[in-house]
């Protein structure tokens, strides 16, 4: 997924500067870069409403400044401690990299279907998103289904169970857990035992009648 967006570069830096930048309708940000890191600004309509479909951590940012177009991503936003609003940018070149880390999100599959929550246990979430590694010239991925609706109860699910898109892998080498199914539920005793009492409480009423 890639996102286009016009920046200004900036000389003055501090928090001061930087107060003034954001009440002039825009965000403080920085590109980090191997020769020369670049201080700019970008438009915080535009950025925000990017920013809160929940996809920024796995889009390119294709920024330009007087004309010149780069590719970038996004490596840390700080946020507004009371509005969570983005208050400053960090920004990482992509130029010259055949391949870049992203953090794609899990979308859990299948959970009405799922044996284990049907029974009363809980789904959760080890991580809910991952680092893959991509192709900077392929389609990068912005989420990454997890199908969850065989799961049973203790059942767990680990990143070497989960298929991905062509030439994309995650960055760990190491497997990790993604979710499980935990709690007690019900057992197969006690969903036995509501029916009894169900066939026993329907022979009862049509004894009465």
């Amino acid at each position: 997924m890639t996102f286009a967006i016009k920046a200004l570069t900036r000389n003055d830096i501090g928090t001061k500067n930087a107060k003034k930048i954001r009440n002039s309708g825009n965000i403080p940000a920085i590109i980090y870069q191997k020769e020369k890191n670049i201080n700019i600004s970008v438009p915080t309509k535009e950025f925000e409403t990017e920013y809160f479909k929940g996809n920024i951590l796995a889009t390119i940012i294709e920024i330009e400044i007087d004309g010149k177009k780069t590719k970038n991503i996004v490596k840390d936003i700080s946020l507004d401690p009371v509005t969570q609003r983005p208050v400053h940018i960090d920004f990482a070149t992509c130029e010259g990299l055949k391949n870049i880390n992203i953090a794609a999100k899990f979308n859990f599959i299948g959970k009405d279907k799922s044996p284990g929550l049907k029974r009363g246990g809980f789904l959760h979430v080890a991580n809910r998103r991952a680092s893959l590694s991509c192709p900077i010239d392929e389609k990068i991925p912005v989420s990454i289904d997890v199908k969850v609706d065989s799961l049973h109860l203790s059942s767990k699910i680990w990143s070497d169970q989960v298929s991905l898109p062509q030439n994309i892998k995650f960055a760990s080498k190491n497997k990790f857990l993604i979710c499980s199914i935990i709690g007690r539920g019900k057992s197969k005793t006690d969903d036995a035992k509501a029916d009894g009492e169900q066939t026993a409480e329907a022979g009862e009423a049509k004894s009465d009648g």
